[in-house]
């Protein structure tokens, strides 16, 4: 029991290996539809913003993010459930 990895170590380890499969996951994806998802999820910015910022209308913007949030559940296997709702979207 005294030889076991700490918590601690162990919800890093697995955090990192989930972050490598979502890594990985983009690779795969189209660069259009990895910028709406990073503008998205890691930015921030709703759908009106992105579409301002890249051209596009927020109905594509839309469309975009929910083709790429079906592409990462589909490459890791999570349900898309996961990514928060349709509404969210």
């Amino acid at each position: 029991v005294d030889n076991l990895p700490a918590p601690d170590f162990l919800s890093q380890f697995e955090n990192e290996q989930r972050k490598a499969l979502v890594v990985s996951a983009l690779g795969q994806m189209h660069p259009p539809d990895q910028e709406v998802l990073r503008l998205s999820l890691v930015d921030g910015l709703k759908p009106g913003q992105i579409a301002d910022k890249l051209g596009l209308s927020a109905e594509t913007v839309r469309q975009r993010k929910s083709r790429a949030l079906r592409r990462i559940s589909e490459i890791l296997r999570v349900p898309l459930s996961r990514f928060g709702s349709e509404g969210d979207i």
